[in-house]
């Protein structure tokens, strides 16, 4: 907590200060801009589309709360994109709402915001701490080593290319795939992926045929390590087979997984538990997977820990602050001065860094 008492009779220079305490945890030579597309709050541009005509590779772009976008949205330059986190939370005004992100640069970075969907075309992205209410695709063939952490996902993450999207990273995320679909995976097509400590749900209501099997597939990948993570498949149709696993030389190792009565599972590997029958049957809110953080999935990670996205490297909060990023967490502004002519301001400044 920083107790500041300040002898004036406005809030010029509090705003100035919080400026300041901004601007210092930036970059040397990054410059950070504001976003929002409320014209009243007079910030630097109304959308990434315009603030990618001015800004440069390395600057920093924060969304205000309250910012709300629904155009198609392009990122050409290699910039930090932040949000205000609370993307799960249902008050527009709490989060920052992005409808559809094109990533088209290397090292661009996207965190603490809500979206519809996103689609990568360049190197080395990294979406963290974000709510997703659709899909992750890669698309072209330039969209290697992307890491996806710490998110909410109701949709797929799906790579492209004939061997698909290689090095991607997907860590700590809840990935809840619903609905029908026609790429028959909520994971699909990634080669060299490491797939660490998630919740992946994966239910859709329409049978197809995969497409050099007559299996269902959950996961796609190739050459891949799959490691403690909780994995439920569900169906509205009964006797199909489903396989957890398509794809060579993956290492597969420490998940627990149940499925769906009705439903086979096939899961290669090592150290892996089966709960049968019993298929996960959580709900679209954050906070419906929570409790099964202390199911059979505790203690029984690689490491000792548990699976899941709670534990492992980075690990999942559903506040969705992005991390070390300072924020304001508490204020108090005193609406006129004390009668020696002070403004005594209370400020508590929280470095997000779990």
């Amino acid at each position: 907590m920083i107790n500041i008492v300040l002898e004036m009779k406005t809030k010029a220079f509090f705003v100035a200060l919080v400026c300041c305490l901004g601007l210092s945890t930036m970059q040397a030579n990054a410059r950070s801009w504001r976003v929002n597309n409320n014209s009243q709050a007079k910030a630097d541009f109304a959308d990434l589309n315009a603030a990618m005509q001015k800004v440069s590779d390395g600057d920093i772009i924060y969304l205000d709360k309250g910012t709300v976008i629904n155009s198609v949205q392009s990122i050409n330059k290699s910039v930090t994109v932040i949000g205000p986190g609370n993307a799960n939370s249902t008050v527009s005004d709490d989060k920052a709402f992005l409808s559809s992100v094109s990533i088209l640069a290397d090292g661009v970075k996207i965190t603490g915001c809500s979206l519809n969907s996103i689609t990568i075309g360049g190197l080395d992205a990294v979406v963290e701490r974000c709510y997703i209410s659709g899909d992750i695709n890669g698309v072209g063939y330039d969209n290697d080593f992307a890491s996806i952490r710490s998110n909410y996902i109701l949709g797929r993450i799906i790579g492209n290319g004939s061997e698909g999207a290689a090095g991607w990273e997907i860590a700590n995320n809840i990935i809840a795939c619903f609905g029908s679909y026609t790429v028959q995976s909520a994971i699909y097509n990634l080669s060299d992926a490491t797939i660490d400590h998630n919740f992946i749900v994966y239910r859709y209501n329409t049978y197809r045929t995969n497409y050099n099997s007559s299996s269902t597939v959950a996961l796609t990948i190739y050459d891949s390590t799959l490691s403690n993570n909780i994995i439920t498949i569900g169906f509205s149709y009964t006797g199909h087979i489903v396989n957890f696993l398509e794809g060579s030389d993956n290492n597969i190792i420490n998940n627990v997984y149940g499925y769906q009565s009705g439903c086979s599972s096939v899961l290669g590997g090592s150290y892996n538990i089966s709960i049968g029958n019993t298929y996960y049957n959580v709900g679209e809110s954050v906070e419906d997977y929570q409790s099964y953080a202390d199911s059979k999935a505790k203690n029984y990670a690689s490491d000792g820990g548990n699976c899941g996205p709670w534990d492992g490297a980075f690990p999942f909060n559903n506040n969705f602050y992005p991390l070390h990023v300072p924020r304001f967490e508490s204020l108090t502004v005193p609406s006129k001065p004390d009668s020696e002519g002070k403004l005594k301001v209370s400020l508590k400044v929280v470095n997000q860094n779990q």
